[in-house]
């Protein structure tokens, strides 16, 4: 959920983020960019979140332009990451 309240965030098997309008139940915006199932979602701030895939991949996201800020990768490439946590 967003820090408004407004908006759901989701991750899934088809190797994408959504957006989601809790009111209406509608998808806002799909974030693609990740090659396998995403498994971890972080909110960090109001527009930006964290991504984990089954692809070894963290991404950094703007969530109101839905682009990709910064991708970082696991040197380890069968590696999946399941789960994210920003301190």
């Amino acid at each position: 959920m967003t820090n408004d309240r407004l908006k759901l965030i989701s991750g899934s098997e088809d190797k994408t983020v959504k957006i989601w309008s809790i009111d209406s139940g509608v998808c806002l915006k799909t974030l693609l960019g990740h090659t396998n199932n995403v498994w971890g979602l972080q909110l960090i701030k109001a527009d930006l979140i964290l991504s984990t895939a089954n692809d070894g991949t963290i991404k950094y996201w703007n969530i109101d332009s839905g682009q990709c800020i910064k991708t970082i990768i696991d040197d380890n490439e069968e590696s999946a990451i399941m789960s994210i946590q920003a301190f």
